[in-house]
């Protein structure tokens, strides 16, 4: 029971796809009415049914010349038995362009969703074109004009984790920075988002403040918990930063004491 009110929790238990499953995924990704019988058991038994590795070695056989027009495996696969999924995304994403890549850098440091608008601030210019290879390429889905979404979190963390550090502060701060523009007139309801783009940046005073006006944003929402984490994620980097005598920490605290106070949380 998730215990939230007008919801109710359902359990779907996935399992893997069946044979004659795999093969119709497969026909889709290749576009073909029908798929020959030793590319979906190479497939099939490489991924035991699991779609997402159905999926990214379908196209990874496809973008590397392994199979051809009619589907059929022309190239030599057999090193593909040592491929783990994680090789093929990676594989795949190390045959896009550089400009693509770069996109897929900056969206990943936005999350699993990501908002176009924001994205475009960040890159300085319109990825509309990154954006469509995206797609062709089943990186990523667009979700309506202003949102796209991976299509697994499996390939976000792939392209995430292949930054160094130096990176994804540069990243975070110049998403935290782009969202400060992009959402000027909606700060404080961006308020968390922003804060924690600025603490994974290393912009740990901008972080706190913009926690601090997240608390305040989640309690006038009456969503008290939530504005506790914030108002607490303030008051424990200003206490890391600026030390308990500092003028910042005494009212981000005082912000804590005063919802404490008002929860009845003592």
């Amino acid at each position: 029971d998730l215990a939230i009110a007008g919801y109710k929790r359902i359990d779907i238990e996935l399992n893997s796809l069946s044979y004659t499953g795999s093969k119709e995924l497969i026909r889709n990704i290749l576009r073909l009415e029908d798929v020959p019988e030793t590319t979906q058991q190479l497939i099939y038994s490489r991924s035991m049914g699991n779609p997402l590795f159905i999926e990214q070695l379908t196209s990874y056989l496809m973008e590397s010349g392994c199979v051809n027009k009619k589907g059929k495996v022309t190239g030599e696969v057999g090193y593909l038995s040592s491929f783990s999924i994680s090789d093929i995304i990676s594989s795949r994403i190390d045959r896009l362009t550089e400009q693509v890549r770069e996109c897929m850098f900056y969206a990943s440091v936005l999350g699993l969703e990501f908002n176009v608008k924001v994205l475009t601030q960040m890159l300085n210019t319109d990825p509309i074109y990154e954006l469509e290879a995206g797609v062709k390429n089943r990186i990523w889905n667009e979700l309506d004009e202003l949102r796209y979404i991976f299509t697994h979190i499996l390939i976000k963390d792939a392209v995430y984790q292949r930054m160094i550090s130096d990176k994804l502060q540069r990243l975070h701060q110049n998403a935290a920075e782009a969202m400060e523009i992009v959402y000027a007139d909606h700060l404080e309801e961006n308020a968390e988002e922003i804060a924690t783009h600025f603490e994974k940046g290393n912009q740990l005073d901008k972080a706190a403040a913009y926690y601090d006006r997240a608390g305040g944003f989640y309690w006038g929402e009456f969503l008290l918990e939530r504005s506790k984490q914030n108002f607490q994620k303030s008051v424990d980097i200003l206490e890391m930063t600026s030390g308990k005598t500092s003028t910042e920490y005494a009212e981000s605290l005082f912000h804590l004491g005063l919802l404490l106070h008002y929860m009845r949380d003592f």
